[in-house]
């Protein structure tokens, strides 16, 4: 029997499942996982779940660090729930310095190009200072090196482990990191990433959460709404994915548009549930994304 000991009987795993369910069918409690901070998206995905890889994929400039930064915000400092919102940020396309100043931004809600310029009122200055205080009490981690793969992400989390678990891992961006072993071809290479990073998901069991950049050539149809296989010709980040949430503005495009600062959040793949397409606000100024007021005039 000994030989086969890496191989759970059913009736072990059920003894384990069943409890859990009876406690989802108790409490209905559709937010077991954690949250993102957008009541359509998490109604959607019950949050967040532990071993789950969830890409989230747009051109440039589309806001894929804004949305990440967003989401992140609401981790740090949610108390509805009891979780784990110790974050493992790995900022390969950001330096800590230009994260922070948006980061501040983004609590306090003020313009991130007035503070570059250093022209914030005295009001302003109030909330930059207010948010200092507020980030600070965040259990955010962060790496800004450039050049990373994720053995050497595997063994900052071992570090960060052994003095207190992780609960997310966040990762900017998938197509900056380097491969453990150098291929010649760059889609096996990300294939390997992909992979790793999931394993990862598994391994701590946390979620993991990546942006990626979509395909140059989405630019050259006459829809730029992003679609699964703009994330590559090769199928290896939609497979692995869990989540696939594509992020599109409208307003990029038509400088014109009646949409102005409205994107679609498009829910394209989902491994547990059903797909969808959520609307959110962007506030461009301050890099924050909010849930969609059903009156739509109220945010322009």
């Amino acid at each position: 029997m000994e030989t086969f000991l890496a191989l759970k009987p059913i009736e072990n795993i059920l003894t384990e499942a069943f409890p859990r369910i009876e406690q989802l069918c108790r409490e209905r409690d559709w937010s077991l996982g954690i949250t993102t901070g957008f009541k359509e998206l998490d109604e959607l995905t019950a949050g967040l779940r532990p071993a789950t890889l969830t890409v989230i994929g747009g051109r440039p400039a589309m806001g894929k660090t804004a949305l990440l930064l967003t989401i992140l915000r609401h981790i740090a400092f949610d108390t509805s729930y009891s979780v784990n919102n110790t974050i493992a940020f790995f900022s390969l396309e950001t330096p800590n310095q230009q994260l922070m100043e948006r980061m501040l931004c983004l609590d306090a809600n003020i313009s991130v190009c007035r503070l570059r310029t250093g022209e914030l009122h005295e009001a302003e200055w109030k909330a930059l200072w207010k948010s200092c205080n507020h980030l600070n009490e965040a259990k955010l981690y962060i790496n800004d090196s450039n050049v990373l793969t994720t053995n050497t992400i595997r063994e900052y989390l071992k570090d960060l482990s052994a003095t207190q678990p992780v609960g997310v891992i966040a990762i900017d961006s998938l197509q900056s990191l380097v491969a453990n072993t150098p291929k010649a071809n760059r889609d096996d290479e990300l294939e390997e990433i992909i992979r790793n990073l999931k394993a990862l998901s598994i391994e701590f069991n946390v979620p993991v959460i990546v942006t990626s950049q979509l395909d140059r050539m989405l630019e050259e149809r006459y829809s730029k709404r992003p679609l699964l296989s703009d994330l590559g010709t090769t199928n290896h980040i939609v497979n692995v994915a869990d989540l696939v949430l594509l992020l599109y503005r409208e307003d990029y495009y038509e400088f014109e548009t009646e949409n102005q600062n409205i994107a679609e959040l498009i829910l394209a793949k989902h491994r547990f549930g059903p797909t969808n397409t959520i609307f959110l606000f962007f506030q461009k100024e301050t890099g924050k994304f909010r849930s969609l007021s059903f009156d739509k005039t109220k945010n322009r």
